[in-house]
């Protein structure tokens, strides 16, 4: 008896993998369904699930009720996993249809079958399969029309199971995993054919600027074998361009990726011709690749050019029937090849001739991963770093790794451009928005050999923001693209009236690690609906405790809220006058420039100007600055700090600045200060410190958005035991001054410093920003009648003062 029956709720053949005999011929894929997958997956359910009529053995601990619920649901899935079709796997069919969030019914079972449904998280955009030949040969309709909402997945992708449910004995069962178990939608163990799926590596002398050899880029495609290059070499006929094979060669080895070879097959003929790589073959041939990955497709109206007899006939020809539209090579007499050994021969001139970046070596001996086991990726969803996905490492490396799918350093995401800059030439292209009102914006690189190609996208809803969809070429992960895609976003929603985009509550562990990177720190903004019990002396109402205003300071900031050039220009100018006869440019490497404070925000005053402080912090990555400056080696991220901060007072302070206006006209004085921030992390992100609003000079946006309250914000907004503790201090300030000389001084000194350090610790990792407790009770203490903060400040001058003169006298 077969363990799974061949009936799925989906197919009456499931999982076939090839069309039935008599059925219609297919037109060669032209990227249709890679297109309408593009716009279905935003709108895909974040769980997809599948149904199985399944025939278990007798005694099977699914239906044993002495066993815990979760001894028999891991049983359960164990054996289903294990498959009954020409792969094992769970299989291609998954539908993320709500409805079957529980158990469905039993329709189709027949006795003595489990009804079974296995729950997983809906996979990513790459792994669900779009490709026409491949879809049309399994019988799968269209999503968005299919009243299954059917998600095909490509063989092999990863399946992270969330919970399993069955039709048991005693009745319904239903199971969550503590944590997702992954399997593979179909894989074939260790009996591996010479199938090439997608990321197999092309062996050659060469290694990949990664350190890895080419690779397989299937393109979802089923039917790719690993043929010898010399038996390839009898089918190509085309004639070459000339130095066309050194720019494909060139692509090839950079990029790290090759694309099958195509050869047409005609049945009638029994003949073949390579339609499509042969400029590749040729590279290979210059690169020294002695097998490459090779498909072949059913030709039905003659070739394109001359053919060569092939080996043998498909075999449905001699049994009467049906050739599918794709083919394997295997299936016509092609030699394949699983594991072909690395070919010998030196690479010193192929190097030459194609100018391979990222300091090529040559290939050595290798072994499976041990931190992955040789899979590429980990139960939490997105590859090991340690083989950064490509399954194999040098012989000679460590056993003992472990990353967990976690970065090498331990940690919780590279920053963006972590890899390197922004691809250079990067555009961006808005797509209007599709008919569900989705809005796309897409980024492009310029590329010799096929022209613009896109490298990422982002997708999201324009009435609530939620980002369904982005994602980055994996040649240019960690170089700040999804960054500069999600800026990009935002710019194009501001100019359109649209929401901004926001993160989802859904996401993958890199989603989540991108988006504590990316998002910007938005200060709470207080909303106390509870009423107060007691009256307050005094309470603040203006700046930061009224209705916030809409709108910047126009000496600084046009209408779409970004910084005028002029002024902007002339900031950093005024910087690089000062520090690059001291650093060189490379203060441009490790220092990022803000405009923070009051000037960058929404709090104007009469007029619709602000107060006139231009506060310019400035981020430092101490470990890039005494990279480039010898002076600063072995100096502590503080002293540094300290002493860069005592520079910029002393050359760039200035109490009556004037700028250049957008007008032509100057504008000023403005109260201009200049310092370095404390950021505990010592990457200069001044995120880090939770300001109410900073514009990112270096990159000509902004890192934090400028607080807005709303129209009936008021002191009354903040919880009363809020200013209960401001009357407090106030009369404790009271108290101090009545103090005789001396005592008050200290005990001024002493409270202004305790309440210094506790709004400091505002800005810090657990505070929360301008409207933390301890800011808005210093804030207060600023404005409140009789300015007590101004009589701190003066009894702690006075008091060091004395101390000063105590230590000159003895």
């Amino acid at each position: 008896m077969t363990d799974i029956s061949a009936t799925s709720f989906f197919r009456t053949a499931a999982d076939s993998t090839g069309p039935a005999i008599g059925e219609p011929v297919y037109e060669p894929d032209d990227g249709e369904h890679k297109q309408l997958w593009d716009r279905w997956y935003p709108q895909l359910q974040p769980t997809m699930h599948r149904h199985l009529a399944v025939d278990l053995p007798s005694g099977h601990p699914a239906h044993d009720k002495r066993r815990p619920l979760h001894e028999r649901a891991r049983a359960l899935l164990d054996h289903v996993a294990q498959g009954a079709y020409t792969t094992k796997g769970l299989g291609y069919h998954w539908t993320d249809d709500p409805k079957y969030d529980h158990l469905a019914t039993g329709a189709r079972i027949q006795p003595g079958q489990t009804a079974v449904t296995v729950h997983a998280r809906t996979v990513p955009r790459h792994h669900i399969e779009d490709n026409t030949y491949v879809l049309e040969d399994r019988a799968v309709r269209d999503w968005d029309t299919d009243p299954e909402r059917e998600v095909p997945l490509k063989r092999g992708a990863p399946v992270h199971v969330t919970g399993i449910s069955w039709k048991s004995i005693d009745g319904r069962q239903h199971h969550t995993f503590d944590q997702p178990i992954t399997h593979r939608a179909s894989h074939s163990g260790h009996s591996r054919t010479a199938a090439v799926e997608h990321g197999d590596d092309i062996p050659s002398r060469l290694l990949n600027p990664h350190g890895h050899h080419i690779r397989a880029n299937t393109g979802g495609y089923t039917n790719v074998e690993m043929v010898p290059r010399h038996e390839i070499e009898r089918y190509a006929s085309q004639p070459l361009i000339p130095g066309h094979t050194k720019e494909v060669g060139t692509h090839m080895a950079t990029s790290g990726e090759m694309e099958p070879l195509l050869l047409h097959y005609h049945p009638a003929s029994g003949e073949a011709y390579l339609g499509e790589g042969n400029h590749r073959l040729d590279a290979a041939r210059h690169l020294q690749m002695d097998h490459l990955p090779l498909r072949v497709q059913r030709s039905n109206y003659g070739l394109p050019g001359p053919g060569v007899k092939v080996p043998q006939d498909h075999p449905a020809l001699a049994a009467g029937g049906h050739v599918p539209a794709d083919i394997k090579p295997s299936d016509i007499g092609l030699t394949t090849v699983d594991n072909p050994s690395i070919p010998e021969g030196d690479l010193r001139s192929a190097r030459n001739d194609y100018h391979l970046t990222g300091r090529p070596r040559m290939a050595t001996a290798t072994k499976p991963c041990p931190c992955c086991g040789g899979t590429g990726e980990h139960d939490t969803g997105f590859e090991c770093y340690h083989c950064d996905g490509g399954r194999t490492v040098p012989a000679d490396s460590e056993d003992d790794v472990w990353c967990d799918g976690q970065l090498p350093d331990g940690g919780h995401g590279k920053t963006a451009g972590a890899s390197g800059d922004l691809p250079e030439g990067m555009t961006f292209y808005h797509v209007p928005a599709d008919e569900r009102g989705h809005h796309r914006v897409e980024a492009y690189t310029p590329d010799d050999v096929y022209g613009n190609r896109m490298i990422g996208s982002i997708i999201w809803h324009p009435q609530h923001g939620e980002v369904q969809y982005l994602e980055t070429d994996h040649t240019v992960r960690r170089r700040g693209v999804a960054t500069a895609l999600w800026d990009e976003a935002h710019s194009y929603a501001k100019q359109h009236g649209l929401a901004a985009p926001r993160h989802s509550d859904t996401q993958t562990g890199e989603g989540k690690a991108w988006a504590a990177h990316t998002a910007a720190f938005t200060t709470p903004v207080p909303d106390n609906h509870e009423p107060y019990q007691h009256e307050h002396p005094w309470l603040p109402r203006d700046h930061f405790f009224a209705p916030g205003e809409k709108g910047l300071d126009p000496r600084l900031f046009d209408e779409n809220d970004r910084m005028h050039p002029i002024v902007r220009q002339h900031l950093l100018s005024l910087l690089n006058a000062f520090w690059a006869p001291k650093y060189g440019d490379s203060w441009q490497s490790w220092a990022r420039v803000y405009l923070a404070g009051s000037e960058a925000s929404h709090f104007l005053g009469p007029g619709g100007m602000g107060n006139g402080d231009l506060d310019i912090l400035i981020g430092i990555n101490y470990e890039l600055a005494r990279h480039y400056v010898d002076a600063f080696t072995g100096e502590p991220d503080s002293a540094l700090g300290d002493q860069l901060t005592e520079e910029l007072r002393a050359g760039l302070n200035d109490d009556a600045r004037m700028l250049p206006g957008p007008d032509g006209k100057e504008t000023g004085p403005w109260e201009n200060t200049w310092f370095v921030i404390k950021d505990p992390s010592g990457t200069g992100d001044i995120r880090n410190i939770k300001p109410y609003a900073a514009y990112d000079m270096t990159a000509d946006d902004w890192a934090v958005r400028p607080v807005e309250t709303p129209d009936d914000f008021g002191p009354e907004k903040l919880p009363e035991s809020t200013w209960d503790i401001v009357d407090a201090v106030r009369a404790l300030v009271r108290a101090v001054g009545e103090l005789p000389p001396g005592p008050r001084e200290r005990e001024g000194a002493a409270l202004y410093d305790y309440l210094h350090t506790d709004r400091s610790a505002a800005f810090g990792e657990e505070g929360t920003g301008l409207y933390d407790t301890a800011n808005v009770v210093f804030k207060s203490l600023i404005e409140a009648p009789g300015h007590p903060l101004q009589q701190l400040v003066d009894w702690k001058r006075a008091h060091e003062r004395g101390s000063r003169e105590g230590k000159a006298a003895a």
